[in-house]
């Protein structure tokens, strides 16, 4: 069993400090702001304070960015069903333009962790929770998942497909990268 101290080492600096048996030293910057360091069983706490104190810049920009960050909650049951008939519609009008393969099957489901995937055998599966990102993001995962059908990698070979379908996609994709999923709303 891990041990679990909170510690403090200076300038407000308080942390979580987890004991296991590994071999590296991290540091994780929750989303409420708060810290936690995982080291292995005997490393010495004055290294550990030193090590936090050394990542105060890194520290403060990952809490400014944690501040600009939107939580995607799960969907009521209305806003479900208006995503299962509007995100199978988008990629309906987006097909046209796409000269790749098509899907051999479309669903929207709500899932915790990706906002979009397709299988080796043409499946894309949609998010619902991508009803409630700007337009401009709900059409950047369709056609993410669309250039999928032709390249299932993440290749430059895969960006260059996405880009001359969407250009802008790499901006999209860091724009993306602000809006989180989470089970429910979080207290500010």
């Amino acid at each position: 069993m891990p041990e679990r101290i909170d510690r403090t080492s200076g300038e407000n600096l308080h942390y979580d400090l987890i004991r296991s048996r590994r071999k590296s030293l991290s540091l994780i910057v929750r989303a409420d702001g708060s810290l936690e360091i995982r080291c292995p069983l005997c490393f010495p706490r004055s290294r550990i304070d030193r090590f936090v104190q050394d990542k105060r810049a890194w520290i403060s920009r990952k809490r400014r960015e944690n501040l600009d960050v939107v939580n995607i909650c799960p969907l009521s049951a209305a806003e479900k069903i208006q995503a299962d008939r509007l995100l199978p519609d988008l990629i309906q009008a987006a097909l046209p333009r796409y000269a790749g393969p098509r899907p051999s099957k479309i669903t929207v489901r709500d899932q915790r962790s990706r906002w979009g995937s397709c299988s080796n055998r043409g499946h894309i599966a949609i998010n619902s929770r991508c009803l409630r990102l700007p337009p401009e993001l709900q059409l950047y995962i369709i056609w993410h998942e669309l250039c999928h059908l032709s390249q299932m990698n993440h290749s430059p070979a895969f960006w260059a497909l996405l880009e001359s379908y969407q250009p802008g996609a790499r901006l999209n994709r860091k724009k993306l990268a602000r809006y989180r999923l989470v089970e429910e709303e979080e207290e500010v």
